[in-house]
């Protein structure tokens, strides 16, 4: 009688297991349903049009990244930035980066002062093809404007050593700047930096943003599934190394299931499609440290920790110049 007592439970628990993996398969299936539904097709840079409803009384608009090593990321971004500038009229780009090293190339962009080459040297993971074609087209775009107000960049960081109060000072230099210039301006950063919401006891950067900007601030967080990526070693004496990885392929997260998309590169928006399936259901995206190292994936709530989305099913390294 024991015996089959035991044998019970174990068909009761393995019906509840089958049961819940039905319906976590199901879930999975309405959401990328949903996703395929909304989705807005980013090949060959369409689409961008749409993102004018989206934008609609939006300020600050924050761009981010799974690293800070990929070569599509840098490309798409640089193309979100020239399509904001021409057509929504954005006039400032504020770099995750040092204040100093980014002022020596918005002098550039402004005056044409420097070698552009020469000055990225010291961007580290930034000393790119993709940087270099995007401060060379800002550089050119301002010649053609003449009297009227020129496109800058700035950096975020001015030598903040403490991780628990860095992101919160950052925002508070974003928020200073427009407050006394009442121009649009993009914010350049790594997902976790330009998040909603808080990531544990300290709020990211965009975190910070959101409560003072609300819906005028916008966040769109940017992953891919597949490829490869660059990243950074840096030795105790300062020398450092470019190093290309590839990518720890995710096994069952909101990458897996955008990978299965019937687009391979779109842009899904979080904040004005309802219903959003989203909403309250936690899971987890594709991230890469600049230095490699685990945990490759970040846990987030989509429609509260971002806006929207960027999703590049397959990606190659950042193109380093020489």
């Amino acid at each position: 009688m024991h015996r089959l007592g035991m044998i019970k439970k174990i068909l009761l628990i393995l019906l509840i297991a089958f049961c819940l993996k039905a319906q976590s398969q199901q879930n999975q299936d309405s959401l990328l349903n949903w996703v395929n539904s909304n989705a807005i097709d980013l090949s060959a840079n369409k689409g961008f049009n749409q993102l004018k409803e989206n934008l609609k009384g939006v300020s600050v608009v924050g761009l981010g990244e799974g690293s800070h090593g990929t070569k599509e990321f840098f490309e798409i971004k640089n193309d979100l930035i020239i399509y904001l500038i021409q057509n929504l009229d954005f006039k400032s780009i504020g770099f995750e980066f040092l204040a100093d090293e980014i002022e020596r190339a918005n002098r550039f962009i402004l005056t044409g002062e420097g070698d552009l080459k020469s000055i990225l040297k010291n961007y580290r993971l930034f000393n790119t093809k993709e940087f270099y074609n995007l401060f060379t087209w800002i550089k050119n775009y301002n010649q053609k404007l003449k009297d009227k107000q020129k496109i800058e960049v700035y950096g975020l960081d001015k030598n903040y050593f403490n991780p628990f109060e860095r992101d919160s000072l950052m925002a508070g230099n974003v928020i200073e700047r427009q407050l006394k210039s009442k121009e649009k301006t993009i914010i350049w950063g790594h997902n976790l930096h330009i998040a909603n919401e808080l990531y544990g006891p300290v709020g990211a950067m965009g975190y910070y943003l959101n409560k003072s900007y609300n819906l005028a601030y916008y966040a769109i967080a940017l992953d891919t599934y597949s490829g490869s990526v660059n990243t950074i070693k840096v030795g105790e004496d300062q020398f450092f190394e470019i190093l290309a990885h590839n990518l720890e392929m995710p096994k069952n997260n909101f990458t897996t299931m955008f990978s299965k998309a019937d687009l391979n590169r779109f842009f899904i928006n979080f904040r004005t499609v309802k219903p959003n399936p989203f909403s309250g259901i936690q899971n987890a995206i594709t991230n890469i440290w600049a230095d490699w190292r685990a945990p490759f994936e970040l846990p987030v709530k989509l429609g509260k920790n971002y806006d929207a989305l960027i999703f590049m099913k397959t990606t190659s390294a950042s193109e380093i110049l020489k």
